[in-house]
């Protein structure tokens, strides 16, 4: 009886085993090297990768999706090969429902911070941008909140270009914009080119 016990556990580690070893490596649109921005798990168990890809950089950027075994479900491209789309965040809320953020800037002008929502399919639901006449400003990281909608970072907002460096921006999943908030030092503080690149929600439906 021993004897069986110790064969059944040995059997069940060996299994235990070669199923922690089940890797995979895959590779993505090889032809247009591209560039990954950021990957994040999505509510399935897949992946969700975005970044840029030739041909033009930044002109075009890139959206994946795949499954648990990293096979492609869908791949979507953003751009028209003459604005400037940069990459910032990242994120999928428990319905599905994707969101992209960064900056867009057409030719000729300043970029301005960007949020795009997609469905499930990655079909465009809706998209806001933030333009600030006379200058650049940027669109940065993204977090989903519990309620399904996303904050995201802008920086370089203000009329004053040395004022709102550090914002946040909260949308309903609906893409109602409910909130902006700039986070500027006293002057008092001796301190400069204060910029936020990450942010994340906490359990109390805040972000930090």
């Amino acid at each position: 009886m021993k004897k069986f016990t110790l064969v059944i556990l040995s059997l069940i580690l060996i299994i235990n085993v070669l199923s922690a070893q089940q890797r995979w490596m895959k590779t993505y649109l090889p032809h247009l090297d591209p560039t990954c921005q950021d990957l994040k798990i999505s509510y399935d168990g897949g992946f969700l990768l975005s970044g840029r890809h030739e041909p033009n950089y930044p002109r075009y950027n890139y959206l994946l999706k795949t499954d648990i075994n990293g096979e492609v479900l869908w791949e979507k491209t953003f751009g028209d090969g003459v604005n400037v789309i940069l990459p910032g965040g990242l994120g999928m809320n428990n319905d599905g429902d994707i969101y992209f953020s960064g900056s867009y800037g057409e030719v000729g002008a300043y970029d301005d911070p960007m949020i795009l929502k997609l469905n499930a399919c990655g079909e465009k639901e809706w998209c806001y941008l933030f333009p600030t006449e006379g200058h650049h400003d940027f669109g940065f990281d993204l977090a989903v909140s519990l309620d399904g909608g996303v904050a995201f970072v802008i920086a370089y907002s203000g009329i004053d270009y040395n004022h709102d460096r550090a914002c946040l921006a909260k949308f309903t999943k609906e893409g109602e914009f409910l909130w902006k908030k700039c986070y500027n030092l006293p002057d008092s503080v001796s301190m400069s080119n204060e910029i936020m690149n990450d942010v994340i929600s906490t359990p109390d439906s805040g972000f930090l």
